[in-house]
């Protein structure tokens, strides 16, 4: 291939494509490879480099090599970078472009048997994308410990066998792990006693009641909140974007995958609310647009946001023009911005940006709201519910409700 005449950008667009056409999902493509490529991209551009340099490249390789031993970025971060660079590398040279294999092994291997039983429940049940991994990692666990004590089918299996699952379970889970794992396969006994995979109903064995440890765990401080924010240049397109999707997790908790889900319908404005269905718990909620997240929304939609027809909010800004990775993505913004306010950050540390949840979480808690009215408004209830407590802690919806100026409502990225 040659590069000579070609900008980074190009050389990446046609990467990509080749990925695609190669057989890798485009959800992988521009969820995981794409945010690699953006991080060489602005590191480019910060050394004035727009066209394709390999020498500029591998000096890039070089830093984050460094930056690995140093243990300044994790093995996976890390590993992610080298896969990406090397099949841009390799397509820029004009190889083909090979897919690294991960191979994926089967923590607990089944019999056949076992196996289309867990097949046969999955397609009679409707789980979210999350919680259908872990359903069936716990299927998978139980079954595989009872096919080392000699068992293929679930018919021989006897009360005294599930005591002693759940007893070594105990031994090896903490009391969230091993709640959830009860929780998951009590709904799974029953499913296998209506269905004659088993001849009794062993339910009733996993309503244990299991003391779990109550764990304080910290939130970003204040002061560590309004550096972080001093961070992001509200002047520059990226900027704008990053400002208003921050905003939106600091004033109502939301999670970041709702954030970059958000659609433009979802917002109200004449009436200051936000309407969304969570992604995590398909529960609808309603929450407040408070007066600075509005505004914020609006100096990104009206001044920096692409001018494409998505109905996604945030986008973005490389070509090609998209919308945001499910989540991931703006946890790697705010730790960018943490990191440019000198915010000293350590594994499991519980600043990151799912931190701003919790935060909000125990400000309600201190400020007198009710527990149940917190979880409520974080979406864990049903939308009448969270409507209550949004009366209650706006007063008036209509105060934080932004001005309408600039923005047509019927028509332009409002229409419908």
């Amino acid at each position: 291939m040659q590069t000579e005449n070609l900008t980074y950008n190009d050389v990446v667009v046609k990467t990509i494509e080749a990925m695609v056409v190669s057989g890798l999902k485009n959800t992988t493509v521009h969820g995981s490879y794409s945010k690699y490529y953006g991080m060489l991209g602005k590191y480019l551009d910060q050394r004035g480099i727009h066209h394709y340099d390999h020498d500029a490249i591998e000096e890039y390789l070089e830093i984050q090599e460094k930056r690995y031993r140093k243990k300044e970025i994790h093995k996976r971060h890390y590993c992610g970078i080298k896969r990406a660079v090397r099949i841009l590398v390799e397509y820029a040279n004009g190889d083909m472009v090979v897919i690294p294999k991960i191979k994926h092994i089967t923590r607990f291997p089944l019999n056949n048997t076992f196996e289309e039983i867990i097949s046969d429940y999955l397609d009679h049940n409707t789980f979210h994308p999350n919680t259908r991994d872990d359903i069936v990692w716990a299927l998978r666990r139980f079954m595989h410990y009872f096919e080392q004590l000699g068992h293929t089918t679930l018919h021989c299996i006897e009360e005294r066998h599930i005591r002693q699952f759940l007893l070594s379970m105990s031994e090896t889970l903490s009391p969230g792990s091993l709640k959830k794992i009860m929780c998951y396969l009590k709904a799974f006994m029953v499913y296998a006693f209506d269905h004659g995979y088993m001849f009794w109903n062993a339910s009733a064995l996993f309503d244990v009641k299991i003391r779990r440890e109550n764990k304080i765990y910290p939130v970003i401080s204040d002061h560590e909140l309004e550096r972080t924010l001093a961070q992001i240049n509200t002047k520059s397109l990226v900027g704008k974007r990053d400002m208003a999707m921050i905003l939106l997790g600091v004033s109502t908790g939301m999670r970041a995958a709702d954030i970059v889900n958000l659609k433009l319908h979802d917002i109200d404005w004449l009436n200051g609310e936000l309407h969304l269905v969570q992604n995590k718990t398909a529960n609808p909620v309603v929450l407040p647009l408070m007066r600075n997240v509005g505004e914020a929304l609006k100096d990104y939609i009206l001044n920096a946001r692409p001018d494409i027809s998505s109905e996604y909010v945030f986008l973005t800004t490389r070509f090609p023009i998209r919308k945001l990775s499910e989540g991931t993505s703006l946890a790697f913004i705010f730790e960018k911005y943490e990191e440019m306010a000198g915010i000293e950050r350590k594994p499991f540390d519980g600043k990151g940006f799912h931190s701003l949840r919790r935060r909000i979480a125990t400000k309600m808690v201190i400020a007198g709201v009710p527990v149940t009215t917190v979880s409520q408004v974080l979406g864990q209830m049903k939308m009448d519910s969270a409507k209550q407590y949004l009366s209650f802690n706006t007063e008036n919806l209509r105060e934080c409700a932004i001005s309408l100026d600039g923005i047509e409502i019927d028509g332009g990225v409002f229409g419908d």
